[in-house]
């Protein structure tokens, strides 16, 4: 959990997951992609901590959302939740 006026610099391909509390008011800068640059996400199994699930794309516009793009499908794929090592299943949050 990111603390109250803490600033974090995260560099170029470093796998991170910012967290903050809800209704948390956070101004995020990031660097301008290079073009095809592709970002990704991964899920891991609470239970293993094997990879689940990577979502792959290139990120043209912020604007267009593509982080809550990327959970949608992640969330909406009981396969993708599914861990093929040790068949747990990560729950879907209520809200997507």
């Amino acid at each position: 959990m990111i603390p109250e006026g803490a600033i974090i610099y995260t560099p170029a391909g470093t796998p991170h997951s910012p967290r903050f509390p809800e209704n948390a008011f956070a101004l995020i800068s990031e660097r301008k992609r290079r073009p095809g640059e592709i970002d990704r996400f991964h899920w891991y199994c609470a239970k293993c901590d094997d990879l689940l699930h990577e979502e792959r794309f290139v990120v043209e516009d912020y604007a267009l959302d593509p982080v809550s793009k990327a959970y949608k499908n992640f969330f909406e794929n009981l396969d993708f939740r599914t861990c093929k090592r040790c068949g747990n299943v990560m729950p879907a949050p209520e809200s997507l």
